[in-house]
């Protein structure tokens, strides 16, 4: 996806992404805090493991690219592996320019991406959907006998 037109896909997060990262910082925080530190490598492995959804949002919640999804999803590992709550302002910020973002309008429709269906040559014009649909069924009901 091209961000140089469009800042908030480039610097946005899926608001999901930005409360669920700044949540699970603040949680470890207070181990981290408690513990003197200690807790830090459980802050690494939960920081890694909350990589995979992050990516997985961010490609498909919120459209990035693949290499753009790793590579925010990479960051927010680093900012929440950090044992300081201060990291939490970037995802908060990043958060609110996405919930900023416009979503992708509608396809036009025009003549040319539009299906039409016409009635089979040997099928009257004033039959309905609905006849046929009728038909199909008393037709599976009556064990295919094909009675109607």
């Amino acid at each position: 996806m091209n961000h140089r037109n469009n800042p908030y896909q480039a610097f946005g997060l899926h608001p999901l992404v930005a409360f669920g990262v700044i949540a699970v910082d603040l949680m470890l925080f207070g181990g981290e805090a408690t513990t003197g530190g200690v807790s830090w490598v459980v802050s690494v492995a939960v920081a890694l493991a909350l990589s995979l959804p992050v990516v997985l949002l961010q490609r498909f919640a919120y459209k990035d690219d693949w290499g753009t999804a790793v590579g925010k999803a990479a960051i927010l590992a680093v900012l929440t592996a950090i044992p300081t709550p201060i990291p939490a302002l970037f995802p908060a910020a990043a958060g609110l320019i996405g919930m900023l973002k416009r979503p992708a309008s509608p396809p036009e429709l025009s003549a040319a991406n539009v299906i039409t269906v016409s009635a089979p040559p040997d099928r009257p014009e004033e039959a309905s959907l609905d006849s046929e649909l009728s038909r199909v069924l008393d037709k599976h009901h009556l064990g295919g006998s094909g009675a109607t």
